[in-house]
């Protein structure tokens, strides 16, 4: 409690308060026996204070003038003052009976309460030091993606959701923020409590409760080193203590158009007939004709060579071929408009002491691509019961997902090779092997050798499940009658995960034939084959088993304004994995068995080349790793006057991860907070700003030395030639190997505006990492040639910013949500030797370079074209000194390859059962590499070319106008020119750009038709997702979230949600 008020220091009196009376003020009136209680920040009447004389014990109501009026109120009396948004507080009257009290209220709102978990404790939203974000269920529900990173994309701050792309290294999965680490930049995501090590893309959305991000050091400091890119707490849906029955459901069913090849431009069938006759001309093909390995030639390269026909019979063959446009069948035989369906039911019920929860969902999808299929089942379970203060939690979770021929769409190079021949039956293109040697050698291995696009696409077996299970038990007791407010919980969970992709090659596909064929022996008097006629097999399993204990006590205690929230505990995780790759041939689907009898070490010739002589291929590889962490950790949390909030913690991590070393000394990780509410001060005068909150936090967290290892491991991998068993060193050990530390700022200003209309949230992140897990070369001799270690290190800073805005609240309602984002990060140390040139450009590879970002867009510097049409660049047309000098010093930095400014605007309108939502993309500073002509891999038949290609240098003086190089008519093409155009600069593009992302309908059934229904709420929504660019930066109509692949076409979705009586 607090000095006295002037009034109460009155010399006059002989009385004196206690010394714990409020600092409040009050006012003398000439209202014997009453007075008034008013806030103190606008003097407002504050109605339903409930006000107790503490002499007489008598309790009193304020009416909606703030009165209250007591039949006897003597002076020098102490009165307590309390209420819902009312600080509780003692003050002391002096000589007055008469009095105005001025009281500090709590922060209140007409916003929802919204509470943050951090896996560990709830908090309410800016009732500690953390500035940490909660995800509205109301626009996350609104989203129809079957999986959660699809639906948080736009909803979170600094969150950015991107999948694997070729074309580019940015990494694929879900990030926060700027990166801390070379080999891990993904969030951590914690699961009901513990963190998740199955996929996330299992959880059905429907079953997800709540989510939080937490960012700052505090926030994630209480995970220790798993958390330094971010930590995104989900909590699944779990038994309410509700007094009835509810079923709940959700169903949906959504389209999309069958993609469109014609959209794409590339290479005309004769412009494909005019390189080939040109590079014939030269002799370029004459090596390949001759090779002893029989390599493919296209149709127009055979004509060229077959002396049987005359050349007016080729050029009307040729002429035949540049009409054939075989986009039309791809669209027809690959391709099929999709469909998903989606449907979920929720069951709840119990009463004050025991209750339960089931749901189960049903998703599939129909991909565009034909005769694939995705499936994904889930189930959660969760019951409770409370016992003389123990509650105990158990819950189970399932989920089943299948996806079957999801790819293998075949890539046709030749726009003239048609998928079926005139009579509508499967045609053969020139693949792996020339059409006039496999016509001979099929007749006589007994097997056709031809490659059959169609047929491969109808043949293609593939399957990946995923089934993921978790168990949770929680025992909470209230010990407060040892001890007042504390509380002991202990956690259990386990989680079970198993993955397979099984690939099974057909007996009549080109793989099990070309195997067959590759290894069949001609001999004297039979014809003997290694590989056995049948189908084969290749399995890949990885299977999970975690569990997961933790011991926690948790000390809460109040006082006169004031309260300490203390937690410490334990946490135990044993992690085992198991990898097994195999392959298994002349496999028969029902017993899962095949062929044991092959000879994999004798060396056979091939058939098609006999001076190579190899095994049959072994695939069998076998690893198991066990991961276990033992953490201990402390955390505290004080909140003083409703103003003030102090936070710590610390957090000792111990890993077999880890090296011997860092085990066995004592690091703790610390983190502290600290945070203030300015409104809440008195000289705090600003009506039109109610809300303003300063926050600042500091500390350490890390990530796990993830593909690094503390101990040496071996991976088994089958037998050599001469029959004896060998592995590969997977790892050397390194007994000094430390998580990555990250060191964490965080600073953070929260306000919101008089009756809620703008709410403001500002916060910038800073981190500092060392001890970053990297790459240096090793000499071979070693055994390896790369080792694994902490040799780097990264810094970082994030800017957030999120704007809620209520624009128009009548019966007609617009609100805005408007967030951005801009993250600058960069690497700061790394010990690696110089790479090659190319391999910075290369978005295969991953490289560090001091001083700038990790995911960063290198190139060759182009200076245009020479009068002969080659490109030019810091050495002229010294190609392989260029592309292979050591280092990026010569080197053009273009910018970031992924996005340095990113946000979404949401803008949500209701009109009495009527709501919209729309929510639109946007991504900027940031730039991608476009694909252009390649030479090289077009004369070899590796690419299917680039529409550029007409726009190539021709004739002296196009260099004036065009960039894209001659094509060089030689024998042996310049591999080095190619790599140099295709990694120089001008063909770089800024990938800034703005997407309608969703678009929601939706209207809600009211009154008798819900009555009608027996449902006790209802609504319809129509959902557009995906709807496409409204504004981009380059001129070429590319998306830069694609850049390769045909474009995702939108997808349209209907959908009914309801809840029974």
């Amino acid at each position: 409690m607090s000095q006295l008020t002037r009034a109460q220091q009155d010399t006059r009196t002989k009385k004196k308060p206690p010394e714990k009376a409020s600092t409040a003020k009050t006012k003398k009136t000439n209202t014997p026996n009453g007075g008034k209680v008013l806030d103190r920040r606008n003097e407002e009447p504050v109605a339903d204070a409930l006000v107790k004389n503490l002499s007489t014990g008598i309790s009193k109501a304020t009416n909606s003038d703030g009165w209250v009026m007591f039949e006897d109120l003597k002076p020098y009396t102490y009165l307590k003052v309390s209420g819902k948004n009312i600080i509780t507080d003692t003050y002391y009257l002096g000589r007055q009976r008469g009095f105005v009290i001025y009281v500090e209220k709590k922060l209140s709102s007409n916003v929802a309460t919204v509470a943050i978990h951090t896996g560990y404790q709830y908090f309410k939203k800016n009732s500690n030091t953390s500035a940490n974000f909660s995800v509205k269920q109301a626009p996350f529900q609104q989203r129809v993606a079957i999986n959660v990173p699809q639906r948080l994309e736009g909803l979170v701050p600094a969150l950015l959701v991107t999948n694997n792309n070729p074309a580019t290294n940015k990494p694929a999965g879900l990030t926060i923020g700027a990166r801390t680490s070379l080999v891990n930049p993904y969030a951590l995501i914690v699961i009901d409590d513990f963190p998740l090590e199955g996929n996330l893309i299992n959880i059905n959305p429907d079953d997800v409760e709540d989510i939080s991000v937490l960012r700052d050091a505090t926030a994630i400091g209480i995970w220790g080193a798993r958390a330094a890119n971010g930590v995104v707490v989900i909590k699944t849906r779990s038994a309410k203590y509700i007094d009835r029955f509810r079923v709940s459901f959700n169903t949906s069913v959504g389209t999309a158009a069958r993609p469109d090849p014609f959209q794409g431009e590339r290479m005309s069938a004769a412009e494909h007939i005019f390189v080939d006759t040109t590079l014939f001309r030269t002799g370029f093909f004459d090596l390949m004709e001759k090779n002893r390995s029989h390599p493919a030639l296209s149709p127009v390269v055979e004509a060229l060579y077959n002396n049987g026909r005359t050349p007016a019979q080729r050029l009307a063959y040729f002429d035949t071929l540049s009409s054939l446009d075989n986009r039309q069948q791809l669209k027809k035989f690959f391709y099929r408009r999709s469909f998903r369906h989606h449907f979920f039911i929720q069951c709840e019920g119990g009463s004050d002491k025991h209750n339960f929860y089931f749901s189960t969902g049903y998703d599939r999808i129909n991909p565009e691509v034909r005769s694939a299929i995705e499936e994904r089942k889930t189930t959660l379970f969760n019951f409770n019961t409370k016992l003389n203060g123990l509650e105990l939690s158990i819950g189970f979770s399932a989920a089943h997902r299948k996806q079957h021929n999801t790819n293998g769409v075949p890539e046709i190079m030749r726009p003239y090779e048609m998928l079926t021949d005139v009579s509508g039956h499967p045609a053969a293109i020139a693949w792996q092997y020339r059409h006039g040697y496999v016509d001979t050698a099929g007749k006589k291995t007994g097997l056709d050798w031809k490659y059959y696009p169609l047929q491969e696409f109808r043949l293609r077996n593939n399957t990946l499940t995923q089934t993921d299970y978790r168990y949770d038990v929680a025992l909470k007791y209230n010990a407060a009658p040892v001890l007042p407010g504390l509380e002991i919980n202990a956690f259990f969970q386990q989680q079970l995960a198993d993955n397979r992709l099984k690939e099974i090659h057909d007996k009549e596909s080109f793989f099990s034939r070309n195997l067959v064929n590759s290894f069949t022996q001609v001999r004297p008097n039979e014809i003997f084959k290694p590989v056995p006629e049948g189908h084969i097999a290749d399995v890949y399993k990885t299977g999970y088993n975690i569990t997961n204990f933790r011991l926690q006590l948790v000390y809460t205690k109040k006082w006169y304004g004031s309260r300490l929230i203390a937690m410490a505990g334990q946490d135990h995780i044993k992690r085992k994995e198991e990898y097994l790759r195999d392959r298994i041939y002349n496999y028969i689907e029902n017993n899962w068995s095949g062929a044991d009898n092959l000879n994999y070490n004798q060396l056979f010739p091939l058939y098609y080349n006999t001076s190579v002589a190899i095994p049959i291929p072994y695939y069998r590889l076998e690893r198991s790793i066990s991961h276990n962490y033992s953490s201990t950790y402390i955390n505290a949390l004080f909140r003083w006057k409703e103003k003030y909030d102090l936070s710590a913690s610390a957090r000792k991590e111990r890993s077999n991860l880890f090296g011997t070393v860092t085990n066995r000394s004592f690091i703790p990780l610390l983190s502290c907070g600290l945070a203030w509410q300015l409104s809440a001060e008195r000289f705090y005068r600003l009506k039109w700003l109610p809300v303003a909150r300063f926050s600042i936090t500091y500390g350490h967290t890390g990530n796990p030395p993830y593909n690094a290892l503390a101990q040496r491991t071996l991976d088994y991998a089958g037998y050599n030639t001469n029959g004896d068993p060998f592995a590969f060193i997977n790892s050397i050990g390194m007994s000094s190997l430390l998580w990555e530390k990250v060191r964490n700022i965080h600073i953070g200003f929260n306000a919101r505006t008089f009756n809620d209309r703008i709410e403001l949230s500002v916060n910038w992140y800073g981190k500092k990492a060392r001890n970053v897990v990297s790459y240096i070369a090793l000499n071979p001799t070693s055994g390896n040639n790369t080792l694994t270690g902490n040799y780097a290190g990264m810094a970082s800073n994030n800017l957030d910013v999120v704007v809620e805005t209520k624009n128009i609240l009548r019966l007609f309602r617009w609100n805005t949500a408007f967030q951005l984002s801009v993250v600058k990060d960069r690497v700061t140390k790394v010990e690696d030797t110089l790479l090659p040139a190319w391999m910075y450009c290369d978005p295969e590879y991953i490289t560090a370079v001091k001083g700038k970002p990790l995911y960063g867009l290198f190139s060759f510097d182009f200076k245009g074209l020479d009068n002969a049409g080659n490109p030019l660049g810091n050495k002229g047309i010294d190609y392989v000194n260029m592309v292979t000098a050591n280092g990026d010093s010569d080197l053009v930095y273009n910018g970031r390859a992924t996005p340095g400014i990113f946000g979404s605007i949401t803008n949500d309108f209701s009109y009495k059962q009527f709501n919209l939502s729309v929510t639109l993309l946007y991504k900027l500073n940031y730039y991608f590499r476009r694909q252009s002509v390649n030479y090289y891999k077009l004369y070899l038949g590796q690419s299917a070319g680039s529409a550029d290609f007409r726009q190539r240098w021709q004739q002296p003086g196009d260099e004036e106008t065009k960039t894209v190089p001659s094509m060089p008519v030689t024998r042996r093409p310049d591999l080095n020119r190619d790599i140099f155009y295709n990694y120089s600069s001008v063909l770089t593009e800024k990938a800034d750009h703005l997407r309608l992302q969703n678009i929601q309908l939706s209207y809600n059934l009211e009154g008798s038709v819900l009555k009608k229904l027996h449902l006790r709420m209802a609504n319809f929504f129509l959902n557009c997702s995906n709807a496409g660019i409204i504004w981009r930066a380059n001129k070429r109509g590319i998306d830069p979230d694609q850049l390769t692949g045909l474009r995702s076409p939108v997808l349209y979705t209907i959908g009914f949600r309801g809840t029974f009586k």
